[in-house]
């Protein structure tokens, strides 16, 4: 079960990952949810990025978004 402060902060991590990414689906933010793996995966379908950009992609929209994960 995930505390309240975790849904809240995916909350807002979904929205910004929305603007972000906008081919990633709504289904795909489902599955996703506070999964770093399956966001890498998706990135690489969605977009074609290479085995090691999904990382690098992800570590700076954490960073430009002044998030603590």
């Amino acid at each position: 079960m995930q505390s309240e402060e975790t849904c809240s902060r995916w909350g807002a991590m979904r929205g910004a990952i929305r603007m972000e990414w906008d081919d990633i689906s709504d289904d795909d933010l489902e599955r996703i949810e506070n999964n770093r793996e399956f966001l890498i995966e998706c990135l690489r379908h969605r977009y074609g990025y290479t085995r090691m950009q999904p990382a690098a992609e992800i570590e700076r929209f954490i960073r430009d978004q002044g998030l603590n994960l």
